[in-house]
């Protein structure tokens, strides 16, 4: 599911992706910024937001390849807004790679899980 797009000027690595970012808890203009301090696993962006009562960061950024797409960012977004922190990517729309749509895939549970959940409490099992 698409929930956001960045945008890069393609020409200056060193640039800032910018864009937006919008859920039911959550929307916000983000910048991710170029991270100059890093280590081996070290995120390669850090993630801020922007909504009006200032900027605040929400996460981290991972350059990422895989033979189907040659570049990619691997994000995690957390605040105390969540349940839990989000892990999204950031995939080109574009050719020329200034575009990112953001997208975010629910987990999927195992075969197991999904028949523990689905099972209903002995107490709450009914008469049948």
């Amino acid at each position: 599911m698409k929930f956001g797009q960045l945008t890069k000027d393609a020409t200056n690595n060193n640039a800032p992706f910018t864009g937006k970012i919008a859920c039911r808890q959550l929307r916000a203009n983000l910048q991710l910024r170029p991270e100059t301090n890093r280590s081996q696993n070290a995120p390669d962006y850090s993630v801020w937001a922007n909504e009006g009562a200032g900027a605040y960061q929400l996460g981290n950024a991972w350059k990422k390849t895989s033979p189907k797409c040659p570049e990619f960012l691997s994000i995690t977004l957390d605040s105390p807004d969540f349940d839990a922190p989000i892990n999204v990517t950031a995939f080109p729309a574009d050719a020329a790679g200034g575009v990112f749509d953001i997208v975010w895939e629910r987990p999927k549970l195992s075969r197991q899980k999904q028949a523990v959940d689905t099972q209903a409490p002995a107490d709450e099992a009914g008469p049948f």
